[in-house]
């Protein structure tokens, strides 16, 4: 069992494969929660770690990542890392990536707070998997990725303003975060 020190413990029953993750640990996918749109306003709203684990409980909605992080830096753990996720295609992919879900909408950049915890969990893998620390530049590479490398499902995610910041949380995760 594969629990972050720096991550709340909040596991979630349904939308994973027990056991399911497989050698090697290729790194960290980024995603964004994307959020709600509100029709009157033309708004999105992110939801909270809260309403990410609600999400994430529910059988119908079919994905889930290993953690999330708030936009103060809190961070929750839904799936134990040696468990699949079901973040990118539930199956191939995610057998070997670790998945963090970030609380913003598109166009929005991390805070400082989630730059941080990106870069710890990295440097956690890094030590825990012996993941390497720098930046994915094929689906096939390894490091921290981000969901749109993949081409599956939301060729948005997480966006330019969080894919441009992967070297500042490679650089911190070397550092020690």
């Amino acid at each position: 069992m594969a629990k972050y020190e720096g991550a709340t413990w909040k596991p979630i029953s349904a939308n994973f494969n027990k056991g399911r993750r497989q050698s090697p640990t290729k790194g960290l996918i980024l995603h964004i929660t994307d959020g709600a749109l509100n029709k009157k306003t033309g708004i999105r709203t992110p939801p909270s770690l809260a309403g990410l684990y609600s999400t994430f409980n529910n059988k119908a909605h079919k994905a889930s990542a290993h953690f999330g992080v708030n936009k103060d830096g809190e961070m929750w753990q839904f799936i134990d890392t040696d468990d699949r996720a079901w973040s990118v295609d539930g199956d191939t992919i995610d057998a070997h990536w670790v998945s963090i879900e970030n609380i913003a909408v598109p166009g929005d950049t991390l805070t400082e707070e989630q730059i941080m915890g990106c870069a710890g969990l990295m440097y956690w893998l890094n030590q825990t998997y012996d993941s390497p620390i720098k930046m994915a530049v094929g689906k096939s590479d390894s490091g921290i990725a981000y969901h749109a490398l993949f081409q599956r499902g939301h060729p948005a995610c997480p966006g330019f303003p969080v894919i441009s910041l992967i070297p500042r949380i490679c650089a911190s995760a070397v550092l020690g975060f």
